[in-house]
């Protein structure tokens, strides 16, 4: 290759001449030199750009109106004291803002009243329920063991408390009067010397000198081999407990002093035969037409 075959080329960074003849045209090579990427040249090639150092940025020269230390002189004392107002002067802004803050938003505020207006009137078919009832408890209760007897008495005063009637203290004046006659007595003895109980419980409702219901409730023991007397006694008061007239006491006292309408918990006492007819009689005077489908259902059968 002579001479006029070389095809140099100018690094444009450093300005270092070298050949690229044996490169295609087009084709990027980096200078041997500072390493800067450049095109070879060609009649077909776009002409290479042309890389541009990156321009220094010099400092500003100092301002003529800024006065010069004079070397060995000492430097002037700074003057705080307008800073130092410019920081009371804030803190004093703050803290006066943030007591106004507090003291404002201690300040109650105003409650806003209800339009003045007629009450809303309730439908025609809404049934208020009644007031809760005061009424005097009078139990006798008896028993033949040992043990005491079943607190009957407790156990009644939750069943009236649940359905809206309330025990009066001694020496209030009750709405009405509850007399319970309680009674655990013997029963049937067994081989093995066991004896069993029997319960029986009678309760009545007193308005003024008028008895308006009465109530009973019972319990025995059925009894086998090798019972002993507590689980007969057991077996007898589990039986009580289960009895319908105790279990809607509650719920048939309130209905007959009126205390709510009694459709949620009378309805059970009318599904049973042994209250069938007091709840029945409880719902008619209190006008009670059924609530739901059960309800309905239960009137029209006792009925």
């Amino acid at each position: 290759m002579d001479a006029s075959d070389l095809v140099p080329i100018v690094c444009p960074t450093c300005a270092t001449e070298f050949d690229v003849s044996r490169l295609p045209k087009g084709t990027k090579t980096a200078c041997p030199k500072c390493r800067t990427i450049v095109v070879v040249p060609g009649a077909s090639a776009p002409r290479p750009p042309v890389a541009v150092p990156p321009a220094r940025v010099s400092p500003p020269p100092p301002s003529p109106l800024a006065p010069k230390r004079i070397e060995g002189s000492k430097k002037p004392p700074t003057n705080n004291v307008p800073v130092l107002a410019i920081v009371l002067a804030a803190v004093v802004f703050v803290g006066a803002g943030a007591g106004a803050f507090w003291f404002y938003g201690q300040q109650p505020r105003p409650v806003p009243q209800p339009a003045s207006g007629p009450a809303p009137s309730r439908p025609a078919s809404t049934v208020l329920p009644a007031a809760r009832k005061n009424v005097a408890l009078e139990l006798r209760s008896r028993g033949w063991r040992q043990a005491p007897a079943f607190d009957v008495a407790s156990a009644l005063k939750h069943s009236l408390a649940s359905a809206g009637v309330v025990v009066a203290a001694s020496g209030s004046a009750p709405d009405a009067r509850v007399v319970v006659e309680y009674e655990e007595r013997r029963g049937a003895s067994y081989t093995n010397g066991s004896t069993a109980t029997v319960i029986e419980m009678q309760l009545d409702l007193e308005v003024g000198s008028a008895r308006v219901l009465t109530l009973h409730g019972s319990g025995s023991s059925g009894g086998g081999p090798g019972s002993t007397e507590d689980s007969l006694y057991r077996e007898a008061l589990e039986a009580f407990q289960r009895s319908p007239g105790f279990v809607h006491g509650g719920s048939l006292v309130a209905g007959t002093l009126g205390v709510g309408d009694g459709s949620a918990s009378i309805v059970d006492a009318l599904l049973k035969r042994e209250t069938r007819d007091l709840a029945l009689d409880v719902l008619e005077k209190n006008g009670w037409q059924g609530s739901d489908a059960r309800g309905r259902a239960a009137l029209a059968a006792a009925r």
